[in-house]
């Protein structure tokens, strides 16, 4: 996979997600969100870094998993076209 496709991923992958792309999208943020999470506990005790490593990604997947199917459902209700996967996805 070349750089350009990771900054600019094709228009069309919201409408036809591949497995691969969302698992790998998904590792990537948790990934950066445990690290950020381990470095701004890391500063009080190395374990609260463990701690809050596992607490951020949590925290972020259940606000988006919220905000998600709260967009996927408004969408449905105002007629945008944008349904709970997509919304998911997004």
């Amino acid at each position: 996979m070349h750089l350009r496709q990771l900054i600019h991923p094709p228009a069309d992958w919201l409408d036809v997600p591949s497995p691969r792309r969302v698992a790998r999208a998904a590792l990537m943020a948790v990934t950066g969100f445990a690290l950020y999470g381990f470095t701004v506990g890391f500063w009080r005790d190395p374990l609260m870094g463990v701690y809050v490593a596992i607490k951020m990604p949590l925290l972020v997947a259940l606000t988006l998993a919220c905000n998600g199917l709260l967009n996927g459902l408004l969408g449905l209700l105002l007629g945008t076209g944008l349904g709970f996967r997509q919304s998911l996805l997004a």
